[in-house]
């Protein structure tokens, strides 16, 4: 009941209410009570017609959560939630088929485009050169700094790894939004909510499988943790996620890289999902992702965002330099995403709920292919 409030009153946004109330001269305020009832930021922008910054291709490329309030303390995972499992759900790719943080923000419901498919002979993914190109320079990388932080890209590159790796498991995998699916035009699923299933081949947890299958074929051992965070409950699963992530460090030390990989969300001006593109060597076509490397600034301890931010411009620029255009500009957060947890921890957005996860699959396995090399080298 919750979730058709909040699109009713998204719903009464995009039939001109908050138009008025921009032309009106409070569109902060406007926007402020759309985020109030939990719509995504991307939707919000797009159906208000707020301006882009270039070259930002998609509106609102920011991921599904509210801020994170100032200086919040870290606290337990609410009482209420059921006991999760002492170990985790997690899988072998090869053998197997916040402190809560702030709120997050339930996503805007999005009008389906229909897209063509063209997955069928692009499901497996075209084998890079051997080896990969040269990682772009740090001028050429696309960088959106939402944070109030003077960036130097250069010198941040120029770090070595904050860690090193060793034996056993050394990437875990896993999907604090894990109900998070693709557009049916790339085969029907049963909805658990708009673009959301729990049949885990169907959705971001089946971009994480195919993730986790490219890094262990580069000779990588990883980890996928397949338990749902975000259902049936949608709050709180970033502190459920954090639990998770901590018994696994605690199971297996050796890990030293985690990726939280999701589905973004975003509209175009007329209310359609949007669908973002890449085609890759030898014509195959990709979703594009993003990069999202966290800072803490909005009062979350974070102290070694910087050295996990050195990371992120690493494998954007592995991305750039084989892929160029497959990743869009790097999103530097203010909030943390639970990326305070591990040496190396970065939340990506692979697709959006526009693409097909055909097209997400793609992704994932040319994304592997650059964290592969960066973590190999």
């Amino acid at each position: 009941m919750e979730r058709v409030f909040k699109r009713f009153l998204c719903a009464a946004a995009v039939c001109g209410l908050l138009r008025l109330s921009l032309s009106a001269g409070v569109g902060e305020r406007a926007l402020a009570l759309l985020r109030e009832v939990g719509e995504d930021r991307a939707f919000t922008e797009a159906v208000l017609g707020l301006e882009r910054a270039e070259p930002e291709p998609i509106p609102a490329a920011e991921p599904t959560e509210e801020p994170e309030p100032e200086a919040a303390p870290e606290a337990e995972p609410p009482k209420a939630l059921a006991p999760r499992p002492e170990r985790l759900a997690l899988e072998r790719p090869v053998t197997a088929d916040k402190a809560p943080e702030a709120a997050e923000e339930a996503e805007g419901e999005a009008v389906e485009e229909t897209v063509k498919e063209g997955d069928e002979t692009a499901v497996e993914a075209a084998k890079p050169a051997a080896p990969l190109p040269s990682p772009a320079p740090a001028e050429r990388l696309e960088i959106k700094n939402g944070t109030s932080y003077v960036l130097d890209p250069a010198a941040l590159l120029s770090q070595p790894l904050p860690f090193t790796l060793g034996e056993g498991p050394q990437v875990l995998i896993l999907h604090t939004h894990g109900s998070e699916a693709y557009s049916q035009a790339g085969g029907a699923y049963e909805e658990s909510d708009p673009s959301r299933t729990e049949d885990k081949t169907k959705s971001v947890m089946q971009v994480g499988k195919v993730l986790a299958e490219s890094l262990e074929a580069a000779g990588l051992e990883v980890l996928h943790d397949t338990e749902l965070y975000d259902y049936p409950s949608y709050t709180g699963s970033y502190g459920r996620s954090l639990a998770a992530v901590e018994r696994a460090l605690a199971e297996h030390p050796s890990i030293q890289v985690v990726l939280d990989i999701h589905r973004d969300a975003a509209a175009t001006a007329s209310g359609a999902a949007y669908r973002t593109e890449y085609v890759a060597p030898g014509g195959v076509v990709c979703s594009q992702l993003m990069l999202i490397a966290a800072t803490g600034e909005n009062g979350l301890a974070f102290p070694g965002w910087r050295e996990n931010l050195g990371f992120a411009l690493r494998l954007q620029a592995a991305l750039q330099g084989a892929y160029p255009g497959l990743a869009r500009p790097l999103y530097v957060a203010p909030e943390r995403y639970n990326e305070h947890a591990a040496p190396a921890y970065l939340l990506v957005e692979v697709g959006t709920d526009g693409n097909t996860l055909g097209e997400a699959e793609n992704a994932a396995r040319l994304l592997g292919q650059c964290l592969a090399a960066v973590l190999n080298n």
